[in-house]
Order: structure tokens, then sequence, then C-alpha cells
């Protein structure tokens, strides 16, 4: 809702803007020219009042110039509008068949900086040429500012890469530390230490499934609703897709860990090591299952190479599976 003012603001003043660029790259007009020139075709003057360039405008290129009746018409070099081009992603890039099926779409995910240049020009354009909002919702999703607070550069040697994180903590744990600073703030001002704690986690999860699926011989009765990990976990569950229906994604991580660190590992496997016969064991790989689940579209790898070591998986991936 911050940003419904700078998005009318720009839709309220808008203006005509020039679609073609002369670029190397992009949409190639739709436009097809007469190689003869005016003087040297013979027909009526006429039809070349002021002796321009004729052309054709076209999705195909024409079997015949209409024109002099000679030449292969040539296609014009110049390019659609970078933004122009943009504002027709949601259906042009769908083939008839998938516009039926994928158009419209479900959100777009997007940065601040072009609600104007792309997000409202994709609406307007969507609406112009399809009769249908392209998205019923927009995540206008954080900027990653250095600690400090300010805008990374390469040329000033602030930028953060990816690709050297991964190489150090691991794909999981760098995703991770993204997730865990958005907390509803616009910013995010970047913090190592999130990773970190992200590689220590993934280290968690890893021990604790190894452990229950080394005892699954002992924990073997299906849990029921009143086994307090399982209560406890019911409870997380609602509240993590409640953050997930409003895009609270940092939110989300923050109940999974809380649930799964502080309360499976910490209180309830320590119950079961105490007791490999009561209740609370018995419902530990029931527990674990689902919440890989929950945590896979946060830290993909981890879950899913720990999920296809369950029992009665049924060969199938974690990343087909429903919650």
């Amino acid at each position: 809702p911050n940003f419904t003012k700078l998005y009318f603001h720009w839709l309220d003043g808008i203006h005509d803007w020039c679609v073609s660029r002369q670029l190397w790259w992009g949409h190639q007009l739709p436009v097809y020219f007469c190689k003869n020139k005016p003087e040297e075709i013979p027909i009526s003057k006429s039809q070349f009042p002021n002796k321009e360039e004729k052309f054709v405008v076209n999705i195909e290129k024409p079997a015949a110039c209409p024109f002099c009746k000679q030449c292969e018409m040539e296609q014009s070099s110049d390019v659609l509008d970078t933004w122009f081009s943009s504002a027709l992603w949601p259906f042009a890039a769908l083939a008839p068949k998938d516009q039926k099926r994928f158009y419209p779409s479900s959100v777009l995910v997007t940065a601040r900086d072009i609600i104007n240049l792309w997000v409202g020009r994709m609406i307007f354009s969507g609406i112009e040429f399809t009769a249908q909002v392209p998205f019923p919702a927009v995540f206008i999703h954080p900027t990653v500012l250095t600690k400090q607070g300010k805008r990374m550069s390469k040329s000033l040697g602030t930028g953060i890469d990816p690709v050297e994180l991964i190489k150090r903590y691991g794909a999981d744990a760098t995703r991770f530390g993204i997730i865990w600073q958005m907390m509803g703030g616009q910013d995010i001002h970047w913090d190592e230490a999130a990773v970190i704690a992200g590689k220590k986690f993934v280290n968690k999860i890893w021990n604790a499934s190894r452990f229950v699926i080394e005892h699954n011989t002992v924990f073997t009765a299906s849990p029921g609703a009143t086994i307090p990990v399982v209560k406890k976990f019911v409870r997380t569950k609602k509240m993590v897709e409640d953050c997930l229906k409003k895009y609270q994604l940092g939110q989300a991580l923050h109940l999974l860990y809380d649930f799964f660190w502080h309360e499976y590992c910490d209180v309830y496997i320590e119950e079961a090591k105490k007791n490999p016969e009561g209740r609370t064991a018995r419902a530990l790989m029931a527990v674990l299952r689902d919440s890989l689940k929950l945590l896979h579209p946060f830290m993909p790898f981890v879950t899913e190479a720990i999920y296809q070591k369950l029992p009665q998986k049924k060969g199938r991936l974690l990343l087909v599976e429903s919650w």
C-alpha cells in the first residue's frame, strides 16, 4: 500500500513516449519498407504525395511489396523501447495455448525503482490488449544495502558476490541469510552473520534428521494431534502459512527456525532420547517429514537431500510435494 501513491502519480500524468530505439537488441519493429525510391516506382504519383518512404506495419513480412510490386521488403532495424517490450511481457512471452493457462499470473515480484517503468506499464498494457489485469498482487521486495546503509557498488568494492558466499557457506545458508533479514522494512543492511547462522542451522537440520532416521525402527507409531510436539507443529504451520499469504517471508523463516531448533530439537528430541518408547519419540518422524516440507522453499538443497533418505517417501521429490 505504501507504493500506491508512486504508482498512480505516474499514471495520472502519463504522456506519449517514443517506443523505438536504435539498439542492437530487442524486439525488432514489425515495420517493412519498400527498397525502391518513390520516383523509381512506375505508378501514380498520387500514391506518394510527398515522396516519403512507403512502409507496411504487419506482424508477418509481406510476401511481395504492395508499392513497387518488385522488391523484397526490408524490415526496420529499429527495436521497440526496452520498457515498451517489457510492458508486453506477461502475455507476449506466452504461446497462445499457454496464455489460457498462465495468464493472468498470480503475483509480480519486483523492486521499487521500476514501479512506473515496468509495473504500471505491464498493468495498463495487459488491460488494453487482453482486457485482464496481468496479476492481482505486486510484491515489492527489499533492496540489499551495505551494512552502513549505502547502495552496493561494484566500482567502489562495496558489493557482495553471492557466489563467494555460496562457496564459503553453501547455497542454503546464503538463501537463509538473505530471507532472514527480510523483516518488513524496504531495505536490508547486509549482515554476513545471518549467513553464518544459516550454515549452523543447516548443520542442525542435518544432525537432527540423522538421529530421527537412525531411530526410525523405534519411532513407528502414527502421531496424534494431542501429542505436544504435533500440536506445536500444527500451530507453527498455520502461522507460517499466514505469513506466506502476506509475503512476510522473513517472519515465516523465523517461525520455522524457532520451532525446529528450540522446540523440535531442544525439547522434543531431547525428551525422546530419555524415553525412546514415549509418545513424543513416536511422533518425531512424521513431524520431521512435514517440517522438511515447510523448510524446503527456504532451504531446498539440504531438505531435498534429507527427504530422499526418509523411509516411505514413495520415490517422490520433495520439490513436488504439497503440505
